[in-house]
């Protein structure tokens, strides 16, 4: 067994607790049908609307996928794509008590249009780590990762992940 596949097996049934950003990665899917006649814009005849985790959540659920058992942190807003974000969770049966979800808080979304070959960012919001107490995640997991997106984390929070 060469030494990657060994490092993936050992995330099977492993404890991590992910402290992040949640954001809504939705991809609009269609074809252009024909440039609009009041300005130069492409029109596009809209096939499909797919909702995937980004950012912090896409961590969590590709920690799933590896077999780990991950306990997302974070915040979510009180709308649709913080909703469909805590179902497509719960459907993976991912614990979601560590999600809190806040009336006042939009749920960073990026949007992405897609059509043929062609694909343009249409929209994006994001937002910083949400620092939220909730002790009891992190306390019964075996490591902790805080996805950075690429970004310095500018909270004291480590952007590596840690284990105990």
């Amino acid at each position: 067994m060469n030494r990657f596949t060994q490092l993936v097996r050992e995330f099977r049934g492993k404890r991590v607790a992910v402290l992040g950003d949640f954001v809504a990665d939705v991809f609009i899917y269609g074809e252009i049908s024909r440039i609009s006649r009041e300005a130069p814009v492409l029109v596009l005849n809209q096939r499909e609307t797919q909702l995937v985790p980004g950012g912090g959540a896409n961590a969590v659920y590709n920690l799933h996928a590896l077999g780990a058992i991950p306990l997302p942190i974070g915040i979510v807003g009180k709308d649709a794509e913080g909703e469909q974000l805590i179902d497509f969770f719960r459907k993976l049966k991912i614990d979601t008590r560590g999600i809190r979800v806040e009336k006042s808080w939009k749920t960073p979304t990026k949007t992405r249009i897609l059509a043929g070959a062609a694909g343009a960012t249409g929209t994006g919001v994001s937002a910083s780590a949400a620092m939220i107490r909730c002790s009891r995640p992190m306390s019964c997991a075996d490591a902790s990762s805080v996805p950075s997106g690429g970004r310095r984390s500018t909270s004291g929070w480590p952007s590596a992940p840690t284990t105990r």
